[in-house]
């Protein structure tokens, strides 16, 4: 609860106590490496920052680590892990354990989509294409099959797919969809950073309409999150 609130100390401290009294408990550990994540991000976020930043996704990765070894084969987890390695620009590592989630389960947009992102970052524009295409095919089976838990997620992986792939009016309302079915700020901070990445090659490879996106979902980001802390003081 307080890491969804964004009282990322508060958070870390419960979580802390939880492991030590249970060492085996992963989802904690899951959950501890995550707010010492989303801690670094919103404090460290600087240019000035790096060295704070490092130390706070480098106890990220060690809990998640652990939680991965007490749940092998956790797609979550193990995505997780694949995004704090593409947040410290480790790109290899990150791409090793978004390959582990393909590998685990060959139906997820979202290891094929953060492949796609990965490749077109790192300009392999063909693989890339690619990867986007079967994003959307494998997203539009989910939210088709109506079966996803949260399925805010497959219309985020089928919008910046479909983004990428230049169906730009489409995309843009996979987004307001997401946005209407998404509750979570820091859901809506884990879209953002994926967009602020393709930002980055912005001026070698850019997007009809990310920036649209992007000022649609931080918006949103935000509003979601005031609404949250005002109903925790309430």
């Amino acid at each position: 609860t307080y890491r969804g609130i964004s009282s990322y100390d508060q958070a870390i401290t419960c979580l802390t106590t939880s492991v030590e009294v249970d060492p085996s408990f992963a989802q904690a550990h899951a959950e501890l490496g995550i707010a010492y994540r989303n801690r670094a991000d919103k404090l460290y976020a600087a240019p000035g920052d790096e060295g704070r930043r490092e130390d706070e996704y480098e106890k990220a990765i060690e809990h998640l680590k652990q939680a991965a070894k007490l749940q092998p084969g956790n797609e979550e987890i193990l995505g997780t892990l694949g995004g704090i390695y593409r947040r410290a620009k480790n790109y290899n590592r990150a791409l090793t354990y978004y390959k582990q989630v393909r590998a685990i389960n060959a139906e997820s947009s979202y290891a094929v989509g953060n492949i796609a992102i990965l490749a077109w970052h790192e300009g392999d524009k063909a693989n890339s294409l690619e990867a986007f295409k079967q994003t959307e095919e494998l997203a539009t089976k989910h939210i088709d099959s109506g079966h996803s838990y949260e399925p805010f997620w497959d219309y985020y992986d089928r919008g910046m797919a479909r983004l990428v792939l230049r169906n730009k009016r489409n995309a843009l309302s996979d987004y307001r969809t997401a946005i209407e079915l998404t509750r979570s700020p820091e859901h809506f901070k884990s879209v953002v950073d994926g967009l602020r990445f393709f930002k980055e090659v912005e001026d070698r490879y850019p997007i009809d309409g990310l920036n649209e996106v992007l000022n649609m979902v931080t918006a949103a980001s935000v509003d979601a999150e005031t609404r949250m802390v005002a109903k925790h003081v309430g």
